[in-house]
């Protein structure tokens, strides 16, 4: 688990990874057992810790992903 990771709250983490295998808010929201309003507050409050405005650079800061130097320049 990467520095950042540890940032986050053992729920916000749990919903980052979904989100990071493609299920939707309802689909977290059901296998969680939390409300869609619910899953959105976690995942806005892990933006927040991380510093970050979006998905694709929450899954940066938590080393999820890597964008290539030659894209990146």
């Amino acid at each position: 688990m990467t520095a950042r990771a540890t940032a986050l709250s053992r729920r916000q983490r749990e919903v980052m990874i979904l989100r990071a295998r493609g299920f939707t808010f309802k689909e977290i929201a059901d296998q969680m057992c939390l409300s869609e309003g619910t899953v959105k507050v976690h995942i806005s409050n892990a933006y927040g810790r991380l510093g970050v405005m979006n998905l694709a650079e929450a899954f940066i800061a938590l080393g999820w992903l890597v964008i290539p130097e030659e894209v990146a320049a």
